[in-house]
């Protein structure tokens, strides 16, 4: 439902927002010594989920009326001190329930999101696992709700 929502093939579950946004960073490729710009009124979960992959959180202010990232610091940062891939990120918050969803439209990543959210592991009856995974999988409970 969510990855439709967002206009993406696929979606993988995660524990909480958090999670998902580690592991998308992950998949991003994002590590040690890189940047990441986020908006400076967040919640604290969006700098650590930066910072567990190494990188450094860019804080960008938010427009005064939406409480959004503001659109014309951010161009201005960008045209001035990055690259960036335009179009592939969304966040939907919804403090409702717990979880968290990465989307993707590329099936590798869909893959790899799924197994090293729960643990790395490569088999179903062993403990063998092939990465660095987490614990990251939704609880059945949080899914049903």
């Amino acid at each position: 439902m969510v990855a439709e929502f967002a206009g993406a093939k696929y979606g993988i579950a995660a524990m909480n927002g958090t999670a998902a946004l580690h592991i998308a960073q992950e998949l991003a490729g994002v590590r040690q010594r890189d940047y990441v710009i986020t908006p400076d009124i967040t919640f604290i979960a969006t700098a650590n989920a930066i910072k567990y992959t190494g990188a450094d959180p860019i804080f960008i202010d938010v427009d005064k009326d939406t409480w959004q990232m503001d659109l014309d610091i951010l161009e201005a940062f960008l045209e001035k001190d990055t690259f960036y891939y335009k179009d592939h990120t969304y966040l939907k918050s919804d403090k409702r329930c717990g979880g968290g969803v990465i989307v993707t439209d590329d099936e590798n990543l869909a893959k790899k999101a799924k197994h090293i959210t729960t643990q790395a592991k490569t088999d179903t009856f062993e403990y063998d696992h092939d990465e660095i995974g987490y614990n990251y999988r939704l609880v059945n409970i949080l899914a049903a709700v």
